[in-house]
């Protein structure tokens, strides 16, 4: 599983990215910038929070706009396995 948490917000710069990071404690996740909403609009995403499951095959499996919780995430996931 590889999580990719894209920031869009074209005012951010990379520090306040990194201390928000660290104070998510989200280490672990590949983060990266979306300033030319490339990415958004390749998913079709219109609201903050969204999230996108993306299977082995290259599928949208899951998606919603809101925070997601993280059971629902891993019910998600475990029907993939």
């Amino acid at each position: 599983l590889t999580v990719v948490a894209i920031n869009v917000e074209p005012e951010k710069k990379s520090a306040e990215l990194a201390r928000f990071r660290q104070l998510a404690n989200n280490g672990a996740y590949a983060w990266a910038f979306d300033t030319g909403f490339v990415v958004t609009q390749l998913y079709g995403v219109k609201a903050l929070d969204t999230t996108i499951l993306i299977d082995r095959t290259g599928r949208i499996a899951y998606t919603d706009t809101y925070p997601t919780p993280l059971a629902v995430l891993d019910a998600e996931i475990q029907k993939w396995l």
